[in-house]
């Protein structure tokens, strides 16, 4: 039994990349090896052909393997259960095994089951039509394969599946467009060469929690009626072909999205993010967006990371941005923002990456910066900044990377060697990073500014 529990929970944590949700659902499945019924036949002869298939003398782990029944002796990461009163395969994991080759029609005939993990192998070929008629399963993972080709077809049934993970591949060809999927809930189709457009067939899938179809070649607009996939928390449609322009107005009944990434948006900021009380996560960075930053971004209370570089947004930085308290992530690099840095700064108390890197930004670094306790990255370089660097420095103890070069510092440097010390440690320790070169600091510079910060003065 333990050694059953310990399958299951190396399935969770590898195959499913940790994800919460995933794992609650992997847990409610009864999973125990046979007390010593004969397997079904029709069950040990696929799981021997996949063995035969994808070089079984060569995995990783093969424990047992070809040694008596499957079930009984307990072969490496297949997982069994009583159906009917016959032992039955109802799992079977191998994520990062090195199983090498293509994938035998045979596993079809494992009509039981459940979960099918097999990312991050070396498979290549194509997915067997078989697989898509397997109605008990729940999970079908070959993230990570890389060089797993070929076509979906197009309509897949599927009354059980909940998890279908077929990133970093080699798929291609338009995406299924009729899916008869009820449970589905997470669908990663990203990373492949699919073409086409979005499939509209892919907002009945009411259940539907994460969609990522990221890094593909997919074209035609965003659909309207994927607002209707009420469940939604993760959108990701990132590095495709799509005509973006702006977010559908029907998305905003995305109530429960926190996670959207999408590239190559036009126009103002979206005001679209209003209507999603539960964001978290935006990324709206390479893109042609314009014009100012809104201030009713600062009443999205639960946002945690904000990527907006690479566009073309100008105006000043909301001061209404410090009462952000909950951002973690701030990216606004690339952009035509002015003005100075807000002086109330420090009150973004949780901020750990600041990155404003590339704009027309005046003025000098806040005081108040030294509020900042989490700050890891701080970039501002590429400015037109000038002042002193605040001996309010010093109380920021966890820098990693601090990057103000090409600016217009022109003052002595004083009063801030507790912060240089400490970051010298980060340097060398963590593989961090200083960079001052390109201003006009006054000499003589203090000897705790190391060699690396490239900071030179006149």
């Amino acid at each position: 039994m333990k050694a059953v529990l310990s399958v299951l929970g190396l399935f969770v944590l590898c195959a499913f990349l940790c994800n919460k949700a995933q794992a609650k659902d992997l847990a409610s499945v009864p999973f125990y090896t046979s007390g010593g019924a004969a397997t079904n036949p029709g069950d040990v002869s696929a799981v021997k052909a996949l063995y035969n298939s994808t070089s079984g003398p060569n995995w990783k782990h093969n424990d047992s393997w070809l040694d008596g029944d499957p079930c009984a002796k307990r072969w490496k990461g297949v997982t069994c259960d009583s159906v009917e009163g016959e032992t039955r395969i109802v799992g079977v994991f191998l994520g990062g095994n090195n199983l090498q080759g293509t994938l035998p029609s045979e596993m079809a005939e494992l009509t039981k089951l459940r979960l099918l993990g097999l990312s991050y192998n070396k498979l290549n070929g194509t997915l067997p039509i078989g697989f898509f008629q397997m109605q008990s399963l729940a999970s079908m993972d070959f993230s990570g394969c890389f060089r797993l080709s070929g076509s979906l077809p197009n309509e897949i049934s599927m009354k059980s599946l909940n998890i279908l993970a077929l990133g970093s591949n080699n798929f291609s060809g338009d995406l299924p467009t009729k899916w008869q999927t009820p449970n589905l809930q997470n669908l990663y189709l990203y990373d492949n060469k699919f073409t086409g457009n979005l499939p509209e067939g892919i907002s009945e899938l009411k259940n539907l929690k994460e969609l990522d179809i990221s890094i593909n070649k997919l074209n035609g607009s965003l659909p309207d009626s994927y607002g209707k996939l009420s469940e939604l928390t993760k959108l990701w449609l990132y590095r495709n072909k799509l005509d973006y322009g702006s977010i559908p107005e029907g998305w905003s009944g995305l109530e429960h999205l926190s996670d959207i990434h999408l590239d190559n948006l036009e126009g103002s900021f979206p005001l679209i993010f209003q209507h999603w009380p539960a964001i978290i996560s935006i990324d709206f960075s390479s893109g042609q967006l314009q014009g100012a930053i809104p201030d009713s971004l600062c009443r999205s209370v639960n946002l945690k990371i904000l990527f907006i570089y690479n566009n073309t947004l100008n105006g000043s930085i909301p001061q209404c941005m410090c009462n952000m308290t909950g951002l973690e992530i701030f990216d606004a690099s690339n952009n035509q923002l002015s003005g100075s840095i807000p002086m109330c700064i420090g009150s973004m108390s949780a901020i750990s990456h600041l990155s404003l890197s590339r704009n027309k930004l005046s003025g000098s670094i806040p005081t108040s910066i030294g509020g900042l306790g989490n700050l890891h990255i701080f970039d501002i370089s590429y400015n037109q900044l000038s002042g002193e660097l605040p001996t309010d420095l010093n109380r920021v103890t966890s820098m990693q990377k601090f990057i103000v070069d090409d600016n217009m510092f022109n003052t002595t440097i004083i009063g801030v060697k507790k912060f240089f010390q400490q970051l010298s440690v980060t340097v060398y320790l963590y593989g961090g990073s200083c960079k001052m070169s390109h201003n006009s600091w006054v000499c003589p510079l203090p000897s705790y500014v190391f060699g690396s910060c490239n900071a030179t003065c006149v």
